[in-house]
């Protein structure tokens, strides 16, 4: 290589101007939810279908947004998506190509920045977020394998088209579930139990209830503050153990309970001859109830614990 005048140095090209180099992360402010940002030209290689797939499966009232800029062929397929499914049409909002001082705005604003692609070389997007200082999910080959580890980035990976929209849609929860507002909120409230939201509800369900224990995981990877879980009423003995397994040591019954009730009493009222006395409907029902309560002790391992 000396006799054609050329060095045989490594050279490293950055698609970034070094002058745009900046870490923004001490002049961001605190976003009221989780803001994902993706920019990209909207074509089917850059993955926007899976991590649309990914966001549906995330519980509808969890407090995030994910804005996505650019333009391509696939942008109107993406905004029809967004425009039949309610999920995605709460929390996405598609804003097609933008002025690129806009875009700088919306670097600022982002909380992480998500790389879906299922095939690139490096990514250039990749390198614009590192530049402004703002964490990034991409997946595990081409350059964000490169870029990034685990200790830089959040990676996923998958053997298939389900892993990887599940593990994506994992390592978003994760982003949503351990941001410095929940750390914030330990330090300075001291509580005794922290009860955290994975698509369950007070009340009985309208069809069975998509929890997401991923998301105790999460939390409990920050902190080992006793776990307490609302809604149980018609959720699955297998998932109200793998939460207790979880950290979970409060588990709410309430509805159940109360339902249970209501339905000894009228079953009283059809066979006692109770003539007039409500104690012997209430004696009725409460000892029925006593059986149901005594299930629910057992169903969380606490039978003989006291």
């Amino acid at each position: 290589m000396k006799n054609y005048n050329v060095s045989d140095e490594p050279v490293t090209e950055v698609a970034v101007d070094i002058n745009d180099i900046k870490d923004t992360s001490k002049e961001k402010g605190r976003n009221e939810e989780c803001v994902f940002l993706v920019a990209g030209r909207m074509i089917y290689r850059k993955g926007l279908d899976f991590l649309f797939d990914a966001l549906m499966r995330i519980p509808q009232e969890t407090r995030y947004q994910v804005r996505v800029v650019g333009d391509g062929p696939e942008l109107e397929h993406l905004r029809k998506r967004c425009k039949d499914n309610l999920n995605l049409s709460e929390h996405v909002h598609c804003m097609g190509s933008i002025p690129y001082m806009e875009m700088e705005k919306e670097y600022a604003d982002a909380d992480v920045f998500i790389m879906p692609s299922i095939r690139e070389t490096t990514g250039t997007v990749l390198l614009e977020a590192m530049s402004k200082g703002i964490p990034v999910i991409t997946i595990n080959k081409f350059g964000g394998a490169t870029l990034f580890d685990k200790d830089t980035g959040w990676l996923y990976e998958g053997n298939s088209k389900e892993e990887y929209i599940e593990n994506l849609k994992k390592a978003i929860l994760e982003c949503i579930a351990n941001p410095d507002e929940v750390r914030e909120f330990l330090s300075l409230c001291k509580p005794d139990t922290l009860a955290i939201g994975i698509g369950n509800a007070h009340g009985y369900y309208r069809g069975t209830p998509d929890i997401h224990l991923e998301i105790l995981e999460a939390v409990r990877k920050f902190t080992d503050i006793p776990l307490v879980l609302h809604g149980c009423t018609g959720m699955a003995d297998s998932i109200v153990k793998e939460a207790i397994k979880l950290g979970v040591a409060k588990i709410n019954f309430g509805t159940e309970i109360r339902y249970k009730y209501v339905e000894h009493y009228k079953e009283a009222l059809e066979k006692l001859d109770y003539q007039g006395h409500s104690w012997k409907l209430s004696q009725y029902a409460s000892d029925a109830l006593t059986e149901d309560v005594k299930k629910i002790i057992e169903l969380s391992g606490s039978a003989g614990t006291v």
